[in-house]
């Protein structure tokens, strides 16, 4: 099993808890967008086996890596909303101790998302690759 399979089965176990903790903390629609997709995401890379999905063009991104991908938006926009509201509060004289989560979580959100780009743009340039020296071959 290679490492980026077992990384996503246990970030698909982590996108589970992730999913089921968001909605007992009264988040169903992050629960559904961050946790769900997630989850699916994760399984989705995890269990493919190298072969196109049918009817999904090869020349676009991997379906499954996209999904983690756009799991993290609904995310950072709650974390950028909870920061800003805190702001709020500590310009009305409250602790700065208020920013320090949402802005925390943002901030790993952004790291998230940017780890997630480059795992997407690493298949899609390995995948561009063969095709593109292929067609370098044809014309020689």
């Amino acid at each position: 099993m290679s490492l980026n399979r077992l990384g996503d089965m246990t970030s698909g176990v982590g996108a589970i808890g992730l999913g089921i903790t968001l909605f007992l903390f009264g988040e169903p629609v992050l629960a559904a967008t961050s946790g769900l997709l997630h989850a699916l995401g994760k399984f989705g890379s995890a269990f493919e086996d190298g072969k196109p999905l049918p009817r999904w063009p090869a020349n676009w991104p991997n379906p499954f890596r996209s999904a983690v991908l756009a799991s993290r938006l609904p995310a950072l926009v709650s974390a950028a909303v909870g920061s800003g509201g805190a702001l709020q509060l500590v310009w009305s004289g409250a602790s700065w101790t208020l920013v320090a989560a949402p802005l925390t979580l943002l901030v790993c959100y952004l790291l998230w998302a940017k780890a997630d780009l480059l795992l997407l743009l690493q298949e899609v340039r390995a995948g561009s690759a063969p095709a593109s020296s292929a067609g370098n071959r044809d014309r020689t």
